[in-house]
C-alpha cells in the first residue's frame, strides 16, 4: 500500500510540474523562516544549561524601596559573599564576579582583554570546560586563567601552563590554567580570569556592605536540600540591619533566569528577553500556516482536473480512507522535498541572518535531535498542508464527477474563503508590524540625544589612565581631532548611584542619581547645550 502510494504521489508530482514547483517553493520559503527562527530561539535556551550545578545555583539581587520608586538591583557590595558563606548554612559556596579590562604584555606586544575577578569557589561553582590545567584554583591574587581564544591569539598554543604575563604593565601574573569560556553560551562575558583579591590590593573596602557604588555580582550556591523560599526570608533584611535608614530587600534569582528573565539595573550588556521568545514563536507559527494553507488552497482550486481521478477510484473500489491517505503522503512528500530546499537557502541565508541577530548559529548535522526536528516539521506541515484537500477531494461524489459536476458544496467554496482572508490577514498583520519595528527603529536611531554622536569615539583607557592629561595633549596635536575628553561609564551604561543633598532637602529624601563623573571638557565636546547656567570651570574643582 506504501509503494502505491509512493508510486502514485512521484507520477502526479511528475505530470503537475507547475503545481509541483509553486508548491514547493511556497513550502521551502515558509520552512525556511521557520527553521532560522527556531535556531536562533533554540540557541536562546541553551544559555547557561552547561553547568553541572545550574539547579543550585543563584544570584543575590534586590529590590530598593528607599526612594519614591522602587527599583531592582543585581549588583551587591563585595562584603555580602562572605557574609553568606559564614552565617547561612544554606550556602555551600559564593563567588562575586567583577568585569573590566585589562592590557596583557607578552613580547612587547599590547592585547586589550576583557577580565572577570572571582573567588577561588568559581571553578568548583561553574562548569566551563577546562582546556589546559588541573585542579583550577586562583588562590594567589596574581595567578591568571586564560580563555582557549585568547591563549592562541598571544601564544600561538594552549600548553602555557606556568608561564607568566604582564597585567595592566604592573603585575607579573603566573596562568594556571587555559579554558573554553563558552562565550557564545554563557551570559557572564570573559577572556581573562584573575583573582577577586585584586580589587582589594587596590583599595576597594572589604567590609561596606551598605555601599551602592558596586559593579559587583554576587552568585551563590546552595546546599542541595536548602529550601530558596526559607534562604530568601533568611537574607532578605541584612542590609536594613547594617543601615537602618534603608529599606531594601535581598532574595535569590535562579540562575538559568538570568539570561533571559532579567530586568535589573546595571546587569550585563546583551542579555535576552523571554518575550521575544515568545514573540518570535508565534511568529514562525504563523509563517509556516501561511504558506500551508497557500498550499491547501491551491490544492483545492486545482479539484476539478482530479475529479476525474477520484471519480474512476472511487468506481473500482477505493475507500475515502484510503483516498485521504494518499492525498496526505502527497503532502508529505512535497513537504519533505520543500525541506531539502529549505535546507539549502538556509546555508545560504545562515550568514546574513548571523550578521543580523549578531550570532554564530550552523546546523549540526551530527545531532540526531536536528533530525527529529526537520521530521516532526516535515510531518506536521505535510499532513496541515494537506489535510483539508485531502477531506475536501475525497468526498467528491463518483457519479456527479464523471458526468462532470463535481458537487464542491458551498460549505467547501466558504471554507476556501475563509482561508483565503485567514492568510491575508495574517500576511497584511506581519507586514505592517515589519513596518512599524522599522519604523520604530529609524527613530530610536534618528533620536536626539541631547548630545551629538557624529564623529565621536570612545575607547577604553586601560593601562594609561594615570597618564591621560599626556595623552590627551597628543591627541589634540592632530588637526583630524577637534577635541578630547573623559568620562567613568559608556554614556548608555551610567550606573553609579550618589546620595546628594542640598539647601532646603527634605531630611527623609532618600533619593539617589545616578553621577556621570567627567573633566571640564566633556560638555564641549558632546557638544551639549546648556539650559541655565555655565560651563564647568577647569580652575574650580568644587564644580
Amino acid at each position: 500500500m506504501i509503494k502505491n502510494y509512493i508510486k502514485t504521489t512521484s507520477r502526479f508530482i511528475l505530470r503537475n510540474k507547475s503545481f509541483s514547483v509553486i508548491n514547493i517553493v511556497g513550502l521551502s520559503i515558509g520552512m525556511t523562516c521557520f527553521i532560522l527562527i527556531f535556531l536562533w530561539i533554540i540557541d536562546e535556551i541553551k544559555y547557561d544549561q552547561f553547568h553541572e550545578n545550574q539547579d543550585n545555583l543563584y544570584r543575590v539581587v534586590m529590590t530598593d524601596n528607599s526612594g519614591k520608586q522602587q527599583t531592582k538591583g543585581c549588583r551587591t557590595s563585595p562584603a555580602l559573599g562572605p557574609i553568606l558563606e559564614r552565617d547561612y548554612p544554606e550556602v555551600s559556596k559564593f563567588t562575586r564576579t567583577f568585569i573590566t579590562d585589562v592590557t596583557l604584555t607578552r613580547d612587547n606586544k599590547d592585547y586589550l582583554e576583557d577580565v572577570a575577578l572571582v573567588d577561588e569557589a568559581f571553578f568548583e561553582m561553574f562548569s566551563f570546560p577546562v582546556i589546559s590545567g588541573s585542579n583550577i584554583i586562583m588562590s594567589d591574587w596574581k595567578d591568571i586563567v586564560l580563555s582557549k581564544k585568547t591563549a592562541l591569539k598571544i601564544f600561538g598554543r594552549t600548553d602555557i601552563v606556568g608561564e607568566y604575563i604582564r597585567v595592566d604593565d604592573e603585575i607579573e601574573a603566573k596562568i594556571i590554567g587555559v579554558i573554553d569560556n563558552k562565550k557564545d553560551l554563557s551570559h557572564i562575558k570573559f577572556d581573562v580570569l584573575m583573582n577577586f583579591e585584586l580589587l582589594f590590593e587596590f583599595g576597594m573596602p572589604k567590609e561596606m556592605i551598605t555601599n551602592f557604588n558596586n559593579p559587583i555580582y554576587t552568585y551563590v550556591l546552595l546546599q542541595n536540600n536548602a529550601n530558596t523560599e526559607n534562604v530568601n526570608l533568611k537574607i532578605s533584611d541584612i542590609i536594613n540591619k547594617a543601615d537602618d535608614r534603608l529599606n531594601v530587600k535581598l532574595y535569590l534569582q535562579r540562575f538559568n533566569d538570568i539570561y533571559l528573565k532579567s530586568d535589573f539595573l546595571g546587569d550585563y550588556e546583551g542579555l535576552g528577553n523571554i518575550k521575544y521568545l515568545y514573540i518570535f514563536s508565534i511568529i514562525a507559527f504563523f509563517i509556516l500556516l501561511i504558506a500551508c494553507i497557500n498550499f491547501m488552497n491551491i490544492s483545492t482550486a486545482k479539484s476539478s482536473a482530479r475529479s476525474k481521478e477520484i471519480g474512476m477510484r472511487k468506481v473500482v473500489g477505493a475507500k475515502r480512507k484510503q483516498l485521504i491517505m494518499q492525498f496526505i503522503s502527497e503532502s508529505v512528500v512535497i513537504s519533505f522535498i520543500a525541506h531539502v530546499f529549505a535546507v539549502i537557502f538556509i546555508e545560504l541565508l545562515l550568514p546574513a541572518f548571523n550578521n543580523l541577530t549578531s550570532k554564530n548559529l550552523e546546523i549540526d548535522y551530527l545531532n540526531p535531535y536536528f533530525y527529529l526536528f526537520i521530521l516532526i516539521t516535515v510531518i506536521f506541515t505535510g499532513f496541515v498542508s494537506g489535510s483539508y484537500p485531502a477531506f475536501y477531494l475525497s468526498a467528491f461524489n463518483p457519479i456527479s464527477v464523471l458526468k462532470q459536476k463535481p458537487d464542491t458544496g458551498k460549505k467547501g467554496n466558504s471554507f476556501r474563503r475563509i482561508l483565503v482572508v485567514f492568510q491575508f490577514v495574517i500576511s497584511s498583520t506581519l507586514i505592517i508590524s515589519v513596518l512599524l519595528i522599522y519604523l520604530q527603529v529609524n527613530f530610536l536611531r534618528e533620536k536626539g540625544l541631547g548630545y551629538s554622536r557624529e564623529n565621536l569615539i570612545y575607547f577604553p583607557l586601560s593601562g594609561i589612565a594615570d597618564k591621560y592629561d599626556v595623552f590627551k595633549e597628543r591627541l589634540l596635536e592632530s588637526n583630524d581631532i577637534i577635541n578630547v575628553t573623559c568620562c567613568s561609564h559608556i554614556l548608555d551604561n551610567v550606573t553609579h548611584y550618589h546620595r546628594t543633598t542640598w539647601e532646603g532637602k527634605d531630611p527623609d529624601s532618600k533619593l539617589r542619581i545616578n553621577s556621570l563623573f567627567v573633566d571640564a571638557d566633556f560638555i564641549n565636546t558632546l557638544e551639549m547645550k546648556i539650559r541655565s547656567g555655565r560651563n564647568f570651570d577647569k580652575e574650580l574643582a568644587s564644580d
